[in-house]
């Protein structure tokens, strides 16, 4: 039987299965991230104490492995963040930038740590811990003491700050208010122009590729409920979605002198060589030859994801996607106008969430998607490449958790799926003609398994 890395990996990360179970019923709404909230964080420190979360090794006698804080120390690059802004290659884009010393400057330090005013800073906090426990579980003033407690359950932590992290919406905003940027923490244009490396990422993946450390046994089940990787996948594209939108109509963040930010739109459209013919006509973007485009790629991917669901709203979200990009020729006041029509739309989405399932049709539905846009002229530049490739990895390691395809189909599969991660991992090198070949390779093998 073949077992890639990753399905090594999600067997502690993940359950694959059909639907969120969800033992307790309040629902996510709008939570405040972890990093505006006015609760005190008492510092990573806190956590490390052998008897807590800071054990050599696990420990098998708890529901807690306790080896936590020495994992995300050894081994998540998280806890590396900070120390990155000390590198010669920080260092250099912030000299770009005027900045003298980027360790000190907020610019940098909203999203290399936990940047947060010292009112809200308790005694053991460290502003170089970087991206630390209290990021993503929250501040931990109200819950530290009790968060242990039998009798308590997980939503009593979550009513004193606990960060709903385990839930899908609530994962995906807190990741992408970073990985995407939103409000201060947003990578603008001139960061890229500085040198800053362009952000790649997608939810599920990033998810599954992380030092796992915990455990999802019955009792977590029982305790937080489980979600299908392929949930956490469609969550991410969704809330990128509503990032996006977000982004676009925020005027604090729009380039000077111009009305859209820059970096919102597709970077391949300009950065590209001369003697390369980037140019195609494509569905959902109705433009001529010249023309800038948005960078649109998850809202599109969230759109295959509607289309598999057989969701009533596939073809407005598609026909919206074609109005934003016709009024990018129109001026600003019909932008505005298009993607708040779309920012309705995805509202409507995330309400919708958890009666959002896939069954094994959809998931069929969902992998025949991505293979025909992965054929097509969409891919012309590595953007959208991109996350075909993870949405077809998050699809047939979803298939393969409930029985459409067997462990040894997707061994073979994976061989398939690495030649298409090789062709996406070197931005310079990226050919779109060499990306169709492997995607109609591995459509020719799952023709004749699904």
């Amino acid at each position: 039987m073949n077992i890639s890395i990753r399905q090594v990996l999600q067997l502690n990360w993940l359950v694959l299965a059909f639907s969120l179970a969800m033992p307790y019923q309040a629902v996510y709404s709008e939570t405040s991230l972890p990093y505006e909230s006015t609760h005190s964080r008492l510092g990573v420190v806190t956590c490390a104490s052998a008897k807590c979360h800071g054990a050599i090794e696990e420990k098998s006698t708890t529901r807690i492995l306790q080896n936590e804080y020495v994992l995300w120390s050894r081994e998540d690059p998280h806890s590396k963040a900070y120390k990155h802004l000390f590198t010669d290659q920080s260092k250099k884009i912030a000299k770009r930038l005027g900045i003298s010393k980027p360790e000190q400057d907020d610019l940098c330090l909203d999203c290399h740590t936990h940047n947060v005013a010292r009112a809200f800073q308790g005694p053991r906090f460290r502003l170089d811990s970087g991206v630390d426990c209290e990021v993503c579980h929250g501040p931990s003033e109200k819950w530290i003491e009790t968060h242990t407690v039998e009798d308590r359950s997980y939503q009593d932590n979550v009513d004193e700050g606990l960060y709903p992290i385990v839930k899908p919406l609530a994962r995906a905003r807190l990741c992408y208010s970073c990985h995407i940027g939103k409000g201060k923490q947003f990578l603008d244009h001139q960061l890229y122009g500085a040198g800053h490396p362009r952000l790649r990422f997608e939810l599920d993946n990033f998810s599954a590729t992380q030092p796992a450390h915990f455990l999802i046994d019955k009792e977590y089940v029982e305790r937080k409920g489980e979600v299908s990787n392929l949930k956490m996948w469609f969550a991410g594209q969704l809330i990128s979605g509503e990032y996006f939108l977000n982004n676009l109509l925020d005027s604090s963040i729009r380039s000077q002198g111009l009305s859209v930010e820059l970096s919102l739109l597709d970077c391949h459209s300009c950065h590209h060589s001369f003697e390369q013919e980037n140019w195609r006509s494509v569905a959902h973007q109705p433009l001529k030859p010249g023309v800038l485009r948005f960078n649109d790629t998850s809202l599109f991917m969230t759109h295959l994801a509607l289309q598999a669901l057989g969701h009533s709203e596939a073809k407005s979200l598609v026909k919206g996607l074609q109005g934003l990009h016709a009024a990018s020729g129109q001026g600003w006041p019909e932008v505005d106008k298009k993607a708040r029509q779309l920012q309705s739309i995805v509202k409507q989405l995330t309400g919708e969430f958890d009666q959002l399932e896939f069954q094994s049709t959809h998931v069929k539905a969902l992998i025949k998607g991505l293979l025909q846009a992965g054929k097509g002229p969409v891919v012309r530049d590595l953007l959208l490449a991109e996350q075909i490739a993870w949405g077809l990895e998050a699809s047939l390691y979803f298939a393969q958790g409930i029985g459409m395809i067997s462990d040894s189909q997707l061994g073979s599969l994976d061989k398939d799926l690495s030649i298409i991660f090789q062709l996406i991992t070197e931005e310079k090198k990226y050919s779109a003609v060499s990306f169709r070949k492997a995607v109609k390779q591995m459509s020719i093998k799952l023709n004749k398994i699904i």
